[in-house]
């Protein structure tokens, strides 16, 4: 009968139980944060699309989007970009895609970092 700690000299150690369930329990509750707080810019998003003409009544007028794009809606098309750039972001979050579509949208800007 050869005894467990035998077996495992010099090699890797058994880690606890305890160790991978608490790694287990902080990805599932990153990954769980990460879907809510998706959900909430999806929702704000959705709303500034949504509410368009409350805010403008609400919050008044953005003089620069009145100024230069004046012809296509100006506060409400402002309104509404913003609202729909919310809803991407928070679908991004949401799926965890955020780091990738950055990658992808500013690599070709500075290119890589480093030799």
């Amino acid at each position: 009968m050869v005894r467990a700690p035998r077996l495992h000299r010099g090699g890797r150690r058994f880690d606890s139980y305890i160790v991978h369930h608490q790694t287990i329990l902080y990805n599932q509750t990153y990954m769980i944060g990460r879907i809510i707080l998706g959900l909430i810019i999806t929702i704000i998003g959705f709303l500034l699309v949504w509410k368009t003409a409350w805010l403008v009544n609400n919050f008044g007028r953005i003089q620069w989007f009145e100024m230069h794009l004046s012809t296509i809606g100006g506060s409400w098309f402002a309104y509404k970009v913003f609202g729909m750039l919310a809803v991407i972001i928070g679908l991004l979050v949401m799926t965890n895609l955020y780091q990738q579509a950055a990658t992808a949208i500013l690599m070709p800007l500075f290119g890589r970092g480093g030799m």
